[in-house]
């Protein structure tokens, strides 16, 4: 799937705007990361994307033509940060929500829709806890969770917000490899929310990086990840001081990281 934001614009009520005049194009099978400080408007970024707040100006496409919520978003999986549950479902039941479009809201899921579910859970690395309900979960074990709920219908775009949330570190590895597996093997795209240069770095396509300028409006840059993810970028956008480093693996291909320096 092939997704465009054309000059977005979006405010809240009585505010001044939190996104202006915001442009990319994500062609299918890629992956996009968006950097930014806290409270510079990622998450709302993708909740006019998907078509749940408004665009004051501007507008969403899906492969070449505007973004329509009932029609495209059968085929977008999304998965929000991890807050805490409190339905009383099990982890198998809320991974089968992710099927509601297909089964319908009053009919019982078959044993296909059944073994499409754990298929997933398995992949996720959670099929252990299908039992399990969510409000006894973790906040890292509920992120892995909305994943499935997100793979499970098929997806063609795959739209997640800081996915690596309350994660330890090897799962947070997992979810990277599993990304990169969605784009490169099943031609799937994504979008990610995250807090980490250093994922963006090591699976994203393209990266759009946003910031506040001195006057307080809101600047973002965007374009091909080793471009947009530099040491002065890092500085301008974060004001912190970095490295990054190319790590030759056993595989004879290499990987760039980036290192803190202060």
């Amino acid at each position: 799937m092939e997704v465009e934001i054309r000059n977005g614009h979006f405010g809240y009520s009585g505010e001044e705007e939190v996104l202006t005049d915001i442009s990319f194009r994500l062609p299918q099978a890629q992956i996009l990361t968006i950097l930014g400080q806290n409270g510079i408007g990622k998450t709302t970024l993708l909740k006019c994307l998907l078509g749940i707040l408004p665009w004051k100006k501007g507008f969403t496409m899906i492969n070449g033509e505007r973004m329509n919520y009932k029609k495209h978003m059968g085929r977008i999986g999304y998965v929000p940060q991890a807050y805490k549950f409190v339905f009383p479902y099990s982890v198998e039941e809320t991974v089968m929500m992710g099927l509601a479009g297909k089964i319908g809201l009053f009919s019982i899921p078959t044993s296909k829709d059944k073994e499409q579910v754990h298929s997933i859970l398995a992949e996720v690395g959670i099929f252990h806890l299908k039992k399990r309900l969510c409000s006894q979960l973790s906040g890292g074990q509920l992120q892995l969770v909305f994943m499935a709920r997100g793979l499970v219908k098929k997806p063609e775009l795959m739209i997640l917000d800081e996915p690596e949330s309350h994660l330890d570190y090897k799962n947070q590895i997992l979810i990277l490899k599993m990304l990169e597996k969605l784009a490169r093997q099943r031609g799937i795209s994504c979008i990610i929310n995250t807090h980490y240069p250093d994922h963006a770095l090591r699976i994203s396509d393209v990266t759009l990086m946003q910031r506040h300028t001195v006057s307080g409006k809101k600047a973002y840059i965007y374009g091909p990840t080793d471009k947009v993810i530099t040491e002065e970028n890092i500085k301008l956008f974060f004001d912190v001081e970095s490295k990054i480093i190319t790590i030759d693996k056993k595989d004879n291909t290499a990987v760039r990281t980036l290192v803190v320096i202060e």
